[in-house]
């Protein structure tokens, strides 16, 4: 594997980057350097192609029109679902994450938006906005073996994640604050 040439595609920075989500490329590239790889890193814009190629897409946050725009080239482009179907991974944070759903829902109206349709699931606005840290204790699949032991992290989103069929493991979250109280017990770990 050594000096095997690994194309690392970041998605639409100027839509998808509201969280400085450039920096998760920029970590993946160095990482795989010193790993003894050769990353190539590909920055696509809206208007571009985005290639069929990669080994790594990723996508990050947006507002909400930004999303749509987004998924609206995505969906016209086709690059992403002939990525993913060739085997290529995608780590997808915050609205990155919406867009390879089913749907999502944007605006005081709840408008639902058509997703990628990458993962089963859709993305609804919850009754109050979940920000505060969690403690997540993963759960693997049923063939998956057992717990990992529990890790710390901070969440803040408008939404709730929706398996479509209970397909993928899941997390079991703790709110450490009472300002996440409102989280539900169960949700994908993103």
């Amino acid at each position: 594997m050594a000096g095997e040439r690994v194309e690392v595609v970041l998605v639409y920075q100027s839509l998808l980057g509201i969280y400085g989500d450039r920096g998760n490329a920029t970590v993946l590239v160095k990482r795989l350097a010193w790993r003894g790889f050769d990353p190539v890193l590909t920055v696509v814009e809206p208007g571009d192609p985005l290639p069929d190629s990669g080994n790594v897409y990723l996508l990050g946050g947006g507002e909400d029109a930004a999303q749509i725009s987004a998924v609206r080239a995505l969906q016209a482009d086709g690059g992403l679902h002939r990525a993913v179907e060739r085997g290529a991974a995608v780590l997808a944070v915050c609205a990155g994450y919406q867009i390879v759903g089913n749907s999502f829902t944007v605006g005081d109206n709840d408008d639902v938006i058509e997703g990628l349709g990458l993962l089963d699931v859709t993305t609804t606005r919850g009754p109050v906005r979940a920000v505060g840290e969690i403690l997540s204790r993963w759960q693997p699949a049923a063939n998956g073996g057992g717990q990992v032991p529990l890790q710390s992290r901070l969440r803040a989103t408008p939404g709730q994640l929706f398996l479509e069929e209970n397909r993928w493991p899941q997390e079991q979250t703790t709110p450490l604050r009472a300002a996440t109280t409102a989280i539900p017990g169960f949700h994908l770990l993103r």
